[in-house]
């Protein structure tokens, strides 16, 4: 197993952990969050590299070599908490919170999985933040240059930042389905403003697709923060 394949791995076992100690989760639900989760972060992969996935240059099931997208992470966490919720006949808000309180974490545990794979890093730059990339991991048109921005450490300490948030929040005893609205909000807007950086993109129409997932998962998180604020208690 790779570097990379460890640190997805324990992330997560963080967040298994923790959501089994909440006791709102069975091992079940767990299972299934778990598939869920992994397949559709796979499945949009495979779907932006279409043409190396029917070459056989990338191989769907090895997970642990890279190639999970936290957009099809977040998916599949919001059809396995449907799920989840509707088996157990629990509140959706509630379980997603459970859910998204530590994401954060995994994903900053897992981006310096990126570091040892040498991707997911930015323009290249000068400055003392750039990072060496072998030659044979640099992207096309951009052989001639060494250093680039490590994207993946802004996004580790920017997930961090999140956390820290939702940390917050959760002492506050926010109303139940804040985290997640904060969550979604959150990481759109670290996305976004990373996606300003990165270099390794994929296009839908000429737009960005990381940020159509983004805007997405955005006016999600505020339409959900604004369902709660008129809700009632």
């Amino acid at each position: 197993m790779s570097i990379y394949g460890l640190l997805i791995g324990i992330g997560l076992i963080i967040v298994i952990e923790y959501l089994l100690r909440s006791k709102q989760f069975k091992t079940k639900d767990i299972i299934v969050l778990t598939i869920s989760t992994l397949f559709f972060s796979r499945l949009i992969f495979c779907l932006h590299n279409i043409p190396e996935f029917l070459n056989g240059v990338i191989n769907p099931i090895a997970v642990w070599d890279g190639g999970l997208t936290i957009h099809g992470a977040i998916l599949g966490i919001l059809l396995a908490t449907i799920y989840i919720s509707r088996i157990n006949k629990k509140s959706f808000l509630k379980i997603s919170d459970l859910i998204f309180l530590f994401l954060p974490l995994t994903q900053a545990i897992g981006r310096f999985g990126n570091y040892f794979n040498h991707e997911i890093y930015g323009k290249p730059t000068n400055s003392i933040l750039g990072i060496y990339i072998p030659l044979q991991n640099r992207l096309q048109g951009y052989e001639q240059y060494q250093k680039f921005h490590p994207t993946f450490i802004y996004e580790s300490i920017l997930n961090l930042l999140n956390l820290t948030i939702l940390l917050i929040l959760k002492k506050k005893k926010v109303k139940t389905g804040y985290i997640t609205a904060i969550y979604l909000i959150n990481y759109s807007i670290i996305r976004l403003l990373l996606n300003t950086v990165r270099i390794d993109k994929e296009y839908f129409l000429n737009i960005e697709t990381s940020n159509i997932y983004s805007v997405i998962f955005l006016i999600l998180g505020i339409t959900f923060l604004l369902y709660l604020h008129n809700k009632k208690e």
